[in-house]
C-alpha cells in the first residue's frame, strides 16, 4: 500500500495535467470563436442584397435555449426578414445555443462571440472579490465600490457584455461600423410580434418624412415647397 504522501503526490500531478488540459481546450475555443467573429454572413446565396433602407438586428443571447427557440420562431414568421442582416451576440459559448442558430435559414445570419474571460482574474471571478458578501466589512476587496458601496459581482458582470457588443458593432464590424440607418436591438427574451419590423420600417419613413418636411419649410410659412 501505498504512503498518504504518495496519493497527495498522485492526485496533485493528475489534478495539474487536468488543469493544463482544460486551460488548452479554452485557448484553443477562444481561438476558434475569434476566428468565427470574422467570418462573412451566411445565408448570402438564398439572400444576396439587402434592402437599401433595411434595418439591422442585433439580437443578445446568453444561454436560455428555450426562450431562444420561440423568438427565432417569432423572427421566422417576420415579414420582411429576408431584407435584414440579423447579427447574434453571444454572451459565451453554450453548445445548444450555437446549435440553434446555426439553424436559422430565413435572413443573412451572422454570429459574434464576447471575448474569453480568465475564470480567475478580472474581469472574471478573482480571489478578492466581495460582491456576494452583503452586510459584511470585507477589506481589502479588489476594485472600487459603488455609490452604493456595493462591490462587482462577477457571476452577474459575466452576464453583461452590451459594452462589448456595442463597441464591436459600431466600431469593427465591417457590417455595421459605417451603417447609417436604424439598428435594433433585441435579447433572448423578447418576442417579436409577426409586423414588428414593417412598424419600425414604417415609424422609421414618417421620421424621415417630418425631418424633411422641417427642413423645406419657409420660416414663418405654414406650407412647405417639396
Amino acid at each position: 500500500m501505498l504512503p498518504l504522501q504518495t496519493w497527495k503526490g498522485l492526485l496533485f500531478g493528475k489534478l495539474t495535467t487536468l488543469v493544463r488540459h482544460l486551460k488548452s481546450e479554452l485557448r484553443a475555443l477562444s481561438t476558434s470563436l475569434d476566428q468565427r467573429d470574422k467570418l462573412a454572413p451566411r445565408n448570402l446565396n438564398l439572400f444576396p442584397n439587402l434592402a437599401k433602407d433595411h434595418t439591422k438586428i442585433i439580437f443578445y443571447v446568453h444561454n436560455l435555449p428555450l426562450c431562444l427557440k420561440l423568438v427565432v420562431q417569432s423572427l421566422a414568421a417576420e415579414e420582411g426578414n429576408g431584407e435584414t442582416l440579423l447579427i447574434v451576440n453571444h454572451g459565451g459559448y453554450f453548445p445548444e445555443m450555437d446549435s440553434i442558430v446555426q439553424g436559422i435559414r430565413f435572413c443573412q445570419i451572422k454570429q459574434i462571440f464576447a471575448p474569453y474571460s480568465p475564470p480567475n482574474s478580472f474581469p472574471g471571478i478573482s480571489p478578492g472579490d466581495c460582491g456576494d458578501q452583503d452586510g459584511l466589512v470585507v477589506m481589502k476587496c479588489n476594485g472600487t465600490d459603488d455609490q452604493y458601496s456595493n462591490h462587482r459581482s462577477p457571476n452577474i458582470v459575466s452576464l453583461k457584455h452590451q459594452w462589448w457588443m456595442l463597441n464591436t458593432v459600431w466600431d469593427v464590424l465591417d457590417e455595421t461600423k459605417e451603417f447609417t440607418s436604424h439598428i435594433l436591438f433585441i435579447e433572448e427574451d423578447h418576442y417579436i410580434c409577426p409586423n414588428a419590423y414593417w412598424n419600425l420600417h414604417l415609424i422609421n419613413r414618417i421620421e424621415t418624412l417630418n425631418m424633411s418636411l422641417l427642413l423645406c419649410c419657409k420660416p414663418g410659412s405654414i406650407r412647405c415647397e417639396l
